[in-house]
């Protein structure tokens, strides 16, 4: 998830790079950030939920597991 986020964000600064050197129209960069921002909190919820899903299931299962140990301890 780190990788994607500094990609997005070294596309913007690419973005603000080319604007500096009059490349680009001044509020392109910062229209495009604000979509690439979107873009990222869209795909970082997404990849939160199945990390939250599988974190969930696994509390479950092990949870599970552990109050078997504990009743052939007890």
């Amino acid at each position: 998830m780190a990788v994607i986020n500094r990609a997005f964000a070294q596309i913007a600064g690419a973005l603000y790079g080319l604007e500096s050197k009059g490349v680009l129209a001044e509020d392109y960069p910062f229209n495009q950030e604000v979509a690439l921002k979107e873009m990222t909190a869209k795909i970082n919820c997404e990849i939160l939920a199945k990390v939250t899903e599988r974190e969930v299931d696994d509390r479950k299962h092990y949870g599970k597991v552990r109050e078997g140990l504990a009743r052939r301890k007890g």
